[in-house]
């Protein structure tokens, strides 16, 4: 068995402390639904956190707008919250690949 997860997407959002990097990855999907006949888009944003080495790899490699690439694993904390118990899913970033830049896929003349 094994605790991991792979996303492909864009950066969203990049909130640094001197601790760690909390970044935001958005997922494009397509589908199409089981009566219609038009392909539906859908963007999902997945909240990541980023510490140590990967954190400073992050910082110095990794900007908004970026296609990324990031392989971590999924953690669990309790939490409580107005007398109820909830368990919070935190996805951890152990390893990243900057796939290309924002408007990098265009030719330049």
């Amino acid at each position: 068995m094994k605790n991991s997860f792979e996303l492909i997407g864009r950066i969203s959002s990049v909130n640094k402390n001197e601790n760690y990097v909390n970044f935001s990855v958005a997922v494009d999907e397509s589908y199409k639904a089981k009566d219609a006949e038009d392909w539906t888009e859908k963007t999902d944003f997945h909240n990541c956190v980023a510490f140590d080495r990967t954190m400073n790899s992050f910082d110095s490699y990794v900007q908004k707008g970026d296609l990324v690439k990031v392989i971590g694993k999924i953690t669990w904390k309790e939490k409580e919250i107005e007398g109820k118990k909830y368990k919070l899913a935190s996805l951890v970033a152990k390893n990243f690949l900057r796939l290309s830049r924002p408007n990098s896929d265009k030719k330049e003349d």
